[in-house]
């Protein structure tokens, strides 16, 4: 069964998703949201590298594997996740207001 006419997929774009995506292109080439950018780029792989680096001097000393830093491991795990999974996104958006 076949959709009716005026259901079927409009072809045309409006104006205003042109404007906003010609906006969105003009926004990349600005020097100041790119040094936002950066910024907030440069923070992110310091979560990540120090992050890394707890976890990495607990699971190679054993003189650092107690409770307390087992917990502190964990919380670095996490912090890690969030350092990989969200941050990248959440920069990007908090400049560009682009959703994935």
């Amino acid at each position: 069964m076949s959709a009716p006419a005026h259901h079927a997929m409009n072809p045309v774009v409006s104006s205003d998703a042109l404007l906003t995506c010609a906006q969105t292109i003009r926004d990349w080439n600005d020097p100041k949201l790119l040094l936002i950018l950066l910024a907030l780029g440069f923070l992110d792989i310091m979560v990540v590298v120090g992050n890394s680096l707890v976890i990495l001097a607990v699971y190679l000393s054993s003189k650092l594997r107690s409770v307390t830093n087992l917990f502190i491991v964990s919380l670095a795990v996490a912090d890690l996740m969030v350092g990989v999974a969200v941050l990248p996104f959440s920069a990007t958006w908090e400049v560009y207001k682009v959703s994935y």
